[in-house]
């Protein structure tokens, strides 16, 4: 076994490399290596300074998730921090690549810091529902102050270390790649200049402004308090803390505000959520040993607003993009709609001028055979463009609803807003296959997800779960404003009457309904409402074109059942949970998903589920499954075969096991 940690001297610099390939993951017995390695230098007459570097392609890149289900062993970050910031000896940060989750805080803790221009340095902590917990909190905002620090730990990306908010937090740059030869030189000016070690947790720099460390402090609370996360909001009253109190009592807030999120269903969500997005592209990459292609040039046929969606996103993602149809007036409209949205995101200044000047630059439009020469892969938009040649080996993939017997992808509607793809693998799929969906999919900067399939989607009939459970309690006396709001109160602006009312009540008419039950999209078209493009559907619609409670709807309703006694938010929220979970349950029985993180990773990517619930099958396992079934159970309704729990979640129930067991 390869030392974690590598240690050298040269010139009584003792060199201490961190060795935990791929990542540097800040492991216990990673931890341990580098106490002992730290130990044995201070010990060694020999040595006057000690540099912290990382091996491979950064400093410390990596998250140790397994500690965050259990306690820590020792020594925990924290406690290595102190150890370095402690030493009698300068230790110097020698810093290169990604320094994120527990790298930061070692890099806060040494004495000086050093980093190649190419460096980023961030604390993502705050996106699994924790703070930093090596002291971040409290020797960040020392450095660079309140606004800079709470960029940083709040915002959860990574920044160059030579520019806003990041500037301030090293001594020196260098363009060398000889880590250990800069180590050793700032080491030697160290000695020449008689500098010794320099504790963070004494630096007054961010300070120094006391009244507009407040000012920024009570300003991000008021924008953070509005948040329905609880990180954002416990990384603020640490950097509070940094300023209010002692270093030891503001190490000691940290570390028990991170022990208190740790243990919340936030941070539980969110880890798994963290875990399941990663392991759904795992899964979806196809097993084979032949190389994934590069794609460049993408052929886009046939017209409409799908084929303009695939066009930006695949413009957003660097590809050229030669789009075609058989009718110029299609696609006229169509760079219409592009054009519109590039003029839209430059005023809301998501891109800059330049950007969508270089994107559209990328686009070619034309008659569909013209288009189709010199693609590397075609997707099909829409029917009509079978018959159009292609570049010879050229793969040809459908993205539009159809029947699938090889493959297809299903982009998550619009396709360049949300991140999600679904491979559907149909029966006569082959690896060739699998391979030119995944190597697009990865080329648009897009999350995969794998589907057996001959053309339902995952996110298709969870949504049409929800939707389906969402009628029922209608049918139950339920008014569709509170199932709405219920929803929208608990996270998820989902919302399914209002969603209806936006695309418009027909796309829901034909959705089936058990014999009593009742589609209510078809009782309202029947009823001439159709929808928010038609003056109203579930909805009126007021001031500014807001959707509006309507009591002529909740009248036409109740002339056909009884209202009964409004349901608890929380009653309807688990309800309509358990009846996606059941369909999960379903999808597991079929095969058509593989795991359960599949269908999570799905509803985070594809409709906007909020992250911090960690999706619909972590939320079920969270309230609990037996809670779930009695949601169930006590339905009295005849749709009986949609919602009646699969033997499987009863067989989960009854070993005292979970969703998250069969990931």
């Amino acid at each position: 076994m390869s030392e974690l940690v590598v240690s050298s001297v040269t010139n009584g610099v003792a060199v201490l490399a961190l060795h935990n390939p791929p990542f540097n993951a800040l492991t216990a017995p990673l931890r341990t290596a580098l106490s002992k390695a730290l130990s044995n230098a201070l010990a060694d007459d020999d040595v006057t300074q000690i540099a912290i570097m990382g091996q491979g392609n950064g400093f410390c890149t990596a998250a140790n998730l397994h500690e965050l289900d259990d306690a820590f062993d020792q020594p925990d970050l924290s406690e290595l921090a102190q150890q370095i910031e402690d030493s009698p000896k300068p230790v110097v940060g020698v810093l290169h690549g990604a320094v994120l989750w527990g790298g930061l805080d070692l890099a806060l803790a040494a004495h000086y810091r050093i980093a190649h221009r190419g460096t980023r340095v961030g604390a993502p902590e705050v996106r699994l529902g924790i703070v930093p917990f090596g002291g971040a909190t409290q020797r960040l905002p020392r450095l660079i102050g309140a606004a800079a620090a709470l960029d940083i730990l709040v915002g959860g990306q990574s920044h160059a270390v030579d520019r806003m908010p990041a500037q301030g937090i090293v001594d020196a740059l260098f363009a060398s790649d000889d880590l250990q030869g800069e180590a050793i030189k700032f080491c030697e000016t160290l000695q020449k200049d008689g500098r010794g070690p320099r504790k963070t947790s004494d630096a007054t720099r961010g300070f120094i402004d006391a009244a507009g460390y407040q000012d920024v402090i009570q300003t991000r609370r008021a924008r953070l308090a509005a948040l329905p996360e609880s990180a954002p909001l416990a990384i603020l009253d640490c950097v509070e803390a940094a300023q209010l109190l002692p270093m030891y009592a503001g190490l000691a807030l940290e570390a028990q505000t991170f022990e208190d999120l740790r243990q919340g269903d936030q941070s539980k969500a969110l880890r798994r959520a963290f875990v399941a997005e990663r392991k759904a592209g795992q899964l979806a990459r196809p097993q084979t040993d032949q190389p994934m292609p590069r794609y460049n040039v993408l052929g886009i046929l046939g017209g409409g607003s799908l084929a303009s969606h695939l066009a930006i996103a695949a413009l957003h993602s660097g590809m050229k993009v030669r789009w075609g149809t058989k009718n110029p007036e299609v696609l006229k409209r169509g760079f219409a709609q592009i054009d519109g949205f590039y003029r839209q995101s430059i005023k809301l200044k998501r891109i800059s001028e330049d950007r969508a000047k270089a994107e559209l630059g990328n686009l070619a439009m034309g008659d569909a055979e013209e288009m189709a020469k010199g693609c590397d892969v075609i997707l099909h938009a829409a029917r009509g463009q079978s018959g159009v040649p292609g570049p010879e080996g050229a793969a040809r993939i459908k993205a539009f609803p159809d029947q699938v017997n090889s493959v297809a992808l299903r982009f998550a509607p619009p396709a360049h807003m949300h991140g999600l793809v679904e491979i559907l693998q149909g029966p006569e799929a082959t690896d060739d296959d699998l391979v030119a969906c995944y190597a697009l999919v990865h080329r648009m900067n897009k999350t995969p997800i794998r589907v057996k399939s001959q053309g339902g989607s995952v996110l298709g009939r969870m949504m049409a779960s929800l939707h389906r459970m969402a009628d029922i309690l209608v049918d139950l006396g339920q008014s569709p404003y509170d199932i709405d709001t219920a929803l929208n109160a608990w996270g998820w602006r989902a919302a399914p009457f209002a969603t209806r009312d936006g695309r418009g009540l027909e796309e829901f008419a034909t959705a089936p309904r058990a014999e009593a039950g009742r589609n209510w999209s078809a009782y309202l078209v029947a009823n001439g409402r159709k929808g928010r493009g038609d003056g109203g559907g579930f909805y009126g619609i007021g001031e500014n074109g807001s959707l509006v409670p309507d009591k002529a709807v909740l009248d036409l309703i109740n002339a056909t059942r009884v209202p009964k006694k409004k349901m608890p938010d929380d009653e309807i929220v688990e309800t309509i949970l358990a009846a996606m979970a059941n369909e999960t349950m379903r999808m597991l029985e079929n095969k058509m998903v593989s795991h359960p993180l599949i269908v999570d990773t799905a509803m985070i990517k594809g409709q906007s589920f909020p992250r911090w619930r960690g999706g619909p099958m972590v939320a079920a396992d969270l309230i609990g499954l037996f809670r779930l079934k009695r949601r169930l159970d006590v339905l009295d309704h005849p749709d009986t075969a949609f919602f009646e729990p699969r033997n499987g979640w009863q067989n989960l129930i009854k070993n005292g096991r979970n969703f998250n067991d069969l990931n």
